[in-house]
């Protein structure tokens, strides 16, 4: 019967190819590939599942007990193991607990930057079975109070660097019943918790009644805000199967381990927390954390970290390409860039100029549920329709 198959679909083939045959092969070569990796995709995730990482920070213990003393953060010049990312959230959330248990499900809005203490703070909210909030660290006064109601925050962690935007509507605060904690070093004033010190005295060990699987995939992990571009931001809801597909990401765009993962792009976006921290946990890889992007120092810093991925989103490839031109910006590892909104004459001028880097375009919003994905390398493209799609799919 495999035989007739064959035999049948042969000629079929080769008349598909005729007319454009070296195009179309590649192509047909291109969807073949990436549907292995969409494979693979779905094998890792049913996997995460099989072993009970039912969210993001369940998926972190699989890998901490695999790799807890791999190095999975760089900042500056601090690296931070696994496992020493783990003792550190357990004491927050130690210290936060140490404040009254908030129910289930409660939203704690984070006001960080890109920096250990974000991560820290994300997970042991986790930790507590809490919903962790996401706010534009730019967002002040009226916007931000906005947020907070918005998204219903019974608590609100910041640090010493942006306790003045909180203390700018602390009174606010105190009416809506929102207590605040500040995530460092520093003397504050009355009303502000200095959560540093509370952690100072708390134990690593996790906690007793600690639980990293959700009650429901579906349910709430956390929210992210729109850009608020066209009003005030709206915040988006992401579900725990959600931030587990998010994970996956770098299964799909062929990352692995051995990988160092560039992230300039911040953190209380979806880009930066999911793909890009959730993604890198989701292949056992570092992450290279960045206070924010630097075009003078990208690739020295490629070099020195000894990068081979890195995440863009809107013009940052533009920001690369008018540099003035120099004999180092070849001299790095980086083979793969993911990222979105990057224009056909950028796409092209980045690839004259700076090597042999595979370029894997995205198209989504942080509220959707669907993606496109230009795995062809076409510039300008968004997303492919496969051939298997227009196989498999009727037309008129």
């Amino acid at each position: 019967m495999a035989l007739w198959l064959v035999l049948v679909l042969l000629p079929v083939l080769v008349l598909w190819l005729w007319p454009r045959g070296p195009l179309r092969l590649r192509l047909l070569l291109e969807d073949a590939r990436f549907s292995l990796q969409a494979a693979r995709l779905k094998r890792s995730v049913q996997g995460w599942l099989r072993q009970g990482a039912l969210s993001l920070p369940g998926l972190f213990q699989l890998q901490l007990r695999s790799r807890p003393d791999s190095v999975f953060l760089r900042y500056r010049d601090e690296s931070v193991t696994y496992r020493q990312l783990e003792a550190q959230s357990n004491r927050a959330a130690r210290a936060l607990l140490s404040c009254g248990r908030l129910p289930p499900g409660a939203p704690v809005a984070l006001l960080l930057g890109n920096e250990p203490r974000f991560l820290a703070a994300w997970f042991s909210v986790y930790k507590l079975r809490l919903v962790a909030a996401f706010l534009n660290t730019n967002v002040r006064r009226g916007a931000l109070t906005h947020c907070l109601q918005t998204c219903g925050a019974r608590g609100l962690i910041t640090s010493p660097e942006l306790l003045d935007a909180v203390l700018e509507i602390l009174p606010e605060l105190q009416d809506m019943e929102i207590t605040v904690w500040v995530m460092g070093p520093g003397q504050f004033p009355p009303g502000v918790i200095n959560l540093h010190n509370l952690m100072e005295e708390a134990s690593e060990n996790p906690l007793p009644c600690e639980t990293e699987t959700p009650i429901n995939l579906l349910d709430t992990a956390i929210c992210i805000f729109t850009s608020g571009t066209t009003g005030l931001p709206k915040a988006a809801r992401i579900s725990h199967l959600k931030t587990l597909m998010c994970c996956a990401f770098y299964h799909l765009c062929g990352g692995c381990s051995d990988d160092v993962i560039y992230m300039s792009l911040p953190l209380y976006h979806k880009s930066g927390a999911l793909l890009g921290v959730g993604g890198c946990i989701g292949i056992g890889a570092s992450l290279v954390l960045k206070e924010r992007f630097s075009a003078s120092q990208f690739w020295s810093d490629c070099r020195r970290y000894e990068v081979t991925i890195f995440q863009y989103i809107g013009e940052l490839c533009r920001y690369l390409t008018n540099q003035p031109q120099n004999e180092d910006e070849c001299r790095h590892k980086v083979r793969l860039a993911a990222g979105s909104g990057l224009r056909p004459d950028v796409w092209k001028e980045f690839s004259r100029r700076f090597g042999k880097i595979k370029i894997f375009e995205t198209y989504g919003m942080t509220e959707f549920n669907i993606t496109f994905l230009n795995y062809t390398g076409n510039p300008g493209a968004v997303g492919r329709g496969t051939f298997l799609y227009k196989v498999c799919i009727p037309r008129r």
